[in-house]
């Protein structure tokens, strides 16, 4: 199992369906939205698949696909809609069970320079810590 092959790019299946914002004066590539899911255009907010949410720890905007990142966003939006604090954004993740396994992931591995691994990959019973310049960015675990 190479863990180093993990690059951040889009799963299959989650490349969005924006071609309907055509003319809008948004980009039909993907929203920009600050943390609160504003657009540039005044009163327009976006969440979910069609978003691209900045990343203040970072200061880009990225995409996070998951659909417990769209609900983040789409709570964060509605906040700032009623004029509350749409809170921190987490941490992109996301779990799934494959196959009698638990596979959890939290982070942003793809800025990882080094991996550590704990456990047994080959047995599918492992933690792995993606660290930039020894310090942890992203966390997998397996079972």
């Amino acid at each position: 199992m190479d863990l180093n092959r993990f690059d951040g790019t889009p799963a299959g299946g989650t490349v969005p369906a924006t071609a309907w914002l055509a003319g809008s004066g948004l980009d039909e590539r993907g929203v920009r939205v600050d943390t609160a899911g504003r657009t540039t255009l005044p009163g327009v907010f976006a969440a979910g698949d069609a978003a691209v949410p900045f990343d203040p720890r970072f200061g880009v905007h990225a995409r996070t696909e998951h659909w417990d990142a769209a609900a983040w966003q789409g709570a964060a939006a509605a906040r700032a809609m009623l004029g509350e604090y749409p809170g921190t954004p987490p941490l992109p993740s996301f779990w799934s069970d494959q196959y009698g396994l638990r596979i959890q992931y939290v982070g942003h591995a793809h800025r990882a320079d080094g991996v550590l691994v704990d456990g047994d990959p080959d047995g599918r019973d492992f933690e792995a810590t993606f660290v930039q310049s020894g310090v942890p960015v992203a966390g997998l675990t397996v079972n």
